[in-house]
């Protein structure tokens, strides 16, 4: 099979240098698809039957959208030349349809759509194929009020990668395959065909297609070939899509070929020691990075109260003022309720009368024992004690539900008349009084909030992150806040991720805590968050300075029998001069960790020289 294919590619090399190169010098040709000169954002959906890459602007209600849409047969690899397809638009009990009778060029739909309502919508498209319609779904769209706040809107995450477009895709043999896993004598593998490897020296690659028209190229470590079959052992994962077909035309608008290419500096000692080159051991580990974001500190919402009256009344006294500390049962202020006195007189009327019944029924129980009375006048007598116990009952309840404890109502009728109108507001715990709305002779009611109490041990710190950013973070991830210009910042964690976006700003509040026992931190207060993103502890740690970019990719040199030799590399987290390297060097290996930057500028001479491509 690599014989076949390498035949076939020196064919259609020079075919394809041309147009291939100029990709990748000018970038993807956007006005040309028909998408304008603003910002565009693109997505790539795979289903088992098709590719669809998309590409439209920021929507604007009621503004018509161009949706650059390329549809892709994923059986043959070929741009869909002719037919109808549907674009399927809802929100919630909304939905509208808008169907586009033909490509406006092979491959190439381009609906403009009209969204008549802000917010999120669900776009689906459906594409009739054989018989059947298939449903390929879109990512949300978002849909903004204004054209004002569309520009407004975040940039989307561009992919890590080079470009190689549909038009180039289409008109060679070309094919992408999703990665398997394959367990050989019980260690798992990932399996791709043979023809997918391309080759710098004696190093392996791939190339991924990480979207429609973005490649990446990474390095793999073969461990095994069967019958056209490469087992990988790192490198890939099964969510990986692979060039398994047209390597070598990746590999051009790359800006390199896909055969046997040299990546390897050859120095002399003397060089060596005039470039002070020094090498270390690849050590596993990992790396923690931080995000910033911005934010304001908060009363502790779980730990704050809004006092109400559970009856209506006039204020008599105010004990409890703006600003104070109170304990748990402390009094904030007394009415005077006739509402309150009305359901004590009636909770004593219920005693009263359930005595006198409880009397009545003992005398008729003892006479109806007797046969002096009838079984009907007994019975009257039971029922007429069971009705009063349930008023009795009732009133009592209804004194507990208006804030009342049990040992007020039991001792209720012992108290003297005068205080059946008192009613008292008391603190439910600990706290500080933050806001007050209570003033002596003021008519309250149970809608009325008198009080705000807070607990303020501690506090919230509410973080607006952005929405390429909130993804990455989760409970428990360790933190600090910094006020003011403090260069040493205050240790927590993240406590809450909000699971919706401000639809202005399109950032979501990520929530930390602090311990506020000493009182240091006010409510309102402006800071800067920083969080630990979690190391993936999978990769190689190196300095940064290790790290040169060759062709638009991150590499390291390694010391080998030949010299020093290039490889490209997967990076991870950065922090404090140290870069986390999750695939592409192995460990043992030996890394150039100072003054890689003369190995790449003696790789820049190899490539002038003719024997490479390095930019």
């Amino acid at each position: 099979m690599n014989c076949n294919f390498t035949r076939h590619f020196s064919c259609i090399a020079l075919l394809f240098l041309l147009p291939i190169c100029s990709a990748q010098d000018h970038g993807h040709d956007h006005g040309a698809h028909g998408h304008g000169d603003g910002r565009a954002i693109p997505f790539t959906v795979w289903t088992d039957v098709f590719e669809v890459f998309a590409e439209h602007p920021f929507v604007v209600v009621g503004t018509p959208a161009a949706f650059v849409t390329h549809v892709t047969d994923l059986k043959t690899f070929a741009p869909r030349t002719a037919g109808a397809v549907t674009f399927v638009l809802t929100q919630g009990t909304s939905r509208l349809e808008h169907q586009d009778p033909a490509p406006a060029r092979d491959g190439i739909y381009i609906p403009e759509l009209v969204f008549p309502k802000t917010g999120t919508w669900s776009v689906v498209l459906q594409i009739p194929h054989n018989g059947t319609i298939y449903d390929v779904p879109f990512p949300p769209i978002e849909v903004y009020p204004s054209q004002t706040l569309a520009d407004q809107a975040p940039d989307p995450i561009e992919l890590d990668g080079f470009s190689f477009l549909k038009e180039q895709q289409w008109i060679i043999p070309f094919m992408v395959k999703s990665v398997n896993a394959r367990e050989v004598e019980g260690i798992s593998y990932f399996a791709i065909p043979e023809s997918a490897l391309a080759y710098s020296g004696a190093t392996p690659y791939v190339y991924i297609q990480v979207g429609g028209e973005t490649f990446e190229r990474r390095r793999v470590q073969v461990k095994q070939r069967v019958q056209g079959i490469a087992l990988l052992s790192a490198g890939l994962t099964t969510k990986d899509h692979v060039t398994t077909l047209g390597v070598g035309s990746v590999a051009l608008a790359h800006g390199e070929p896909a055969g046997d290419g040299s990546d390897v500096v050859q120095i002399t000692e003397e060089q060596i020691k005039q470039f002070d080159i020094l090498c270390q051991e690849a050590l596993p580990g990992g790396v923690q990075a931080w995000l910033q974001a911005p934010g304001q500190i908060e009363f502790n919402h779980e730990q704050m109260a809004h006092i109400v009256p559970r009856v209506k009344g006039v204020v008599r006294s105010v004990e409890a003022h703006l600003g104070q500390r109170v304990k748990a049962g402390e009094v904030l202020a007394v009415l005077e309720s006739r509402e309150l006195a009305d359901a004590k007189a009636e909770l004593l009327n219920a005693s009263e009368r359930q005595s006198l019944a409880q009397s009545q029924f003992t005398r008729e129980e003892r006479l109806f024992q007797q046969k002096v009375t009838s079984e009907q006048e007994y019975l009257i007598s039971k029922q007429d004690l069971a009705k009063v116990g349930i008023e009795y009952r009732t009133a009592r309840q209804k004194l507990l539900a208006l804030g009342l404890t049990k040992q007020l109502v039991d001792a209720l009728p012992t108290q003297a008349e005068e205080t059946f109108t008192t009613y008292t507001m008391i603190a439910p715990f600990d706290g500080t009084i933050i806001q007050k709305h209570i003033v002596l002779g003021e008519v309250v009611n149970d809608t009325s909030q008198t009080y705000t109490i807070a607990d303020l041990s501690s506090v919230w710190v509410d973080l607006h992150v952005n929405q390429q950013d909130v993804t990455s973070i989760q409970i428990d991830q360790p933190a600090d806040v910094f006020l003011d210009n403090a260069t040493v910042g205050v240790p927590s964690t993240v406590s809450y991720i909000d699971q919706k976006l401000d639809p202005l700003t399109r950032t979501a509040v990520v929530r930390l805590e602090l311990d506020n026992s000493k009182g240091q931190y006010r409510s309102g207060t402006f800071v800067t968050g920083r969080i630990g993103l979690q190391s993936r502890d999978q990769g190689i740690v190196v300095p940064t300075l290790a790290v040169q970019i060759v062709n638009d990719l991150p590499g390291v040199f390694v010391q080998t029998s030949e010299g020093y030799a290039l490889r490209y590399v997967t990076l991870g987290n950065k922090h404090a001069g140290q870069t986390e390297i999750l695939s592409g060097i192995d460990r043992g290996e030996q890394i150039v960790t100072q003054n890689a930057f003369h190995l790449k500028a003696e790789l820049t001479k190899q490539a002038i020289s003719g024997h490479g491509h390095v930019h």
